[in-house]
């Protein structure tokens, strides 16, 4: 289990940045609400007079009404029903009473259609929006878009963002059905332009997805550039979430479960997933599939068991990861097999790969003092880091530089390599492995 003390410093600033250290009640002024009905007068003006969110009517009048900057809705325990979607308000925050306390969920039948967010804003920048301490509830079998087989599971639908945060929040019951399900999802809208700054996403937890009947995947959290209109710097940190039992076919029939595109992902854990951290540029239809041009992407300090790649790069010809990626000092418990959809694939920490023929770049790409761990027995060999292809087959990439240093390999196999990686100069020019050991872990 990680240790949720030890927090890294690019969250530690981001955190005193957005005041988080500091309660609601102390920032802002609150405005209290409950599921079961008015208390006291029901002004709202504290918990005991409590306003009544006892409806998805009255819940929505509240949430369209209080939108002054400052203002925090405190939740009292209990389920609040929900029809999409509620509008976000700048410097507006939503506190819950905690995980499993208060419960927001979407009313049976009220989501319609395939884009049916519970929260949207998917024109210019929302600043300093937040979510707190609660569980929400998709309850995706009961709405029309699953039974019209067009739809999936969004919570946070924001276009561009500054400063928003989603802290200690469970997700549950999501689904995808012919769309991928983004239950956090930062690049909404066509017509958006602007950058991403300083938004968190931070010890949230997301599980219990539905188990039957999904024909699509899940990427937990989308904070990817959508350039040339949208772009997100490292700023933008996914921490000390935890991602559990997701992957087909163990806990559901989801063909791909992932947990974040974004610049910095630290201290997570995941168990029984796909993939941690995983980008695919070429596939967007907002921008110029450029990724993360100029930025560093940290994939530090996450914790993986039973699951796919730490880091995974799917590349199309189109695409361009135009920034360096650092994968260090995480612990990676590898699969068997990971990715329902995309076939029996062997277990890989690290892989770079390329969808449909053709040659993007890629940029440096450093793997260094982790420790992998393969499944046993191991069946298809595993790949602590894979980015080959076959001769031929013009499917290939350019990459700017890969280095593996320092890492640990247990469990693997005698004789077998733990790089399955392309030699050719013209395609890998700045390949270097070092300090590589096999064996115990460190």
């Amino acid at each position: 289990m990680r240790s949720l003390h030890r927090a890294p410093l690019a969250l530690l600033a981001a955190s005193l940045f957005l005041g988080l250290w500091f309660p609601a009640s102390a920032r802002a002024a609150s405005y209290f609400i409950n599921a079961r009905g008015a208390l006291g007068d029901g002004s709202g003006s504290s918990a005991a007079n409590a306003a009544d969110a006892s409806t998805p009517q009255k819940y929505r009048a509240i949430n369209q009404t209080r939108s002054a900057p400052g203002t925090v809705i405190v939740y009292a325990p209990g389920t609040y029903l929900v029809t999409p979607a509620f509008s976000m308000f700048d410097g507006v925050s939503h506190q819950g009473a905690g995980i499993d306390a208060t419960i927001v969920k979407i009313e049976d039948g009220a989501a319609a259609g395939p884009f049916a967010p519970m929260w949207l804003a998917e024109k210019g920048t929302v600043s300093r929006f937040g979510f707190f301490d609660a569980t929400i509830d998709f309850n995706s079998t009961r709405q029309p878009w699953w039974t019209a087989n067009a739809g999936s599971s969004i919570a946070f639908a924001f276009s561009t963002a500054d400063h928003c945060t989603v802290q200690r929040v469970k997700f549950v019951n999501m689904g995808a059905r012919k769309r991928e399900s983004f239950p956090v999802f930062f690049i909404v809208g066509p017509s958006s332009k602007g950058n991403l700054h300083h938004n968190l996403v931070d010890s949230c937890v997301f599980t219990q997805p539905v188990a039957r009947g999904n024909t699509d995947g899940l990427t937990c959290v989308m904070m990817a550039d959508a350039a040339p209109g949208i772009t997100v710097d490292n700023t933008n940190v996914v921490s000390r979430c935890r991602f559990l039992d997701l992957k087909a076919p163990e806990h559901s029939d989801l063909p791909y479960a992932q947990c974040c595109t974004c610049p910095v992902a630290t201290d997570n854990e995941a168990s029984g997933v796909d993939a941690l951290w995983f980008i695919e540029p070429g596939t967007q239809t907002l921008g110029d599939n450029v990724f993360f041009k100029g930025q560093t992407v940290q994939v530090t300090g996450n914790t993986l068991a039973d699951s796919g790649e730490v880091a995974l790069i799917l590349m199309h010809p189109n695409g361009n990861f135009a920034g360096e990626l650092n994968v260090q000092n995480n612990r990676v418990g590898m699969t068997a097999h990971p990715y329902f959809k995309q076939g029996p694939r062997g277990p890989t920490g690290v892989s770079v790969e390329q969808y449909w023929a053709g040659d993007p770049p890629v940029g440096k790409i450093t793997v260094r003092s982790n420790t992998f761990v393969a499944p046993t027995p191991a069946g298809t060999p595993p790949r602590a880091v894979s980015a080959d292809f076959a001769a031929g087959s013009g499917h290939t990439f350019r990459l700017a530089g890969l280095a593996v240093l320092d890492n640990t390999f247990v469990n693997f196999p005698p004789g077998i390599d733990a790089l399955h990686v392309t030699k050719d100069p013209a395609r890998n020019p700045n390949f270097t492995q070092a300090g590589n050991v096999f064996g115990a872990e460190k």
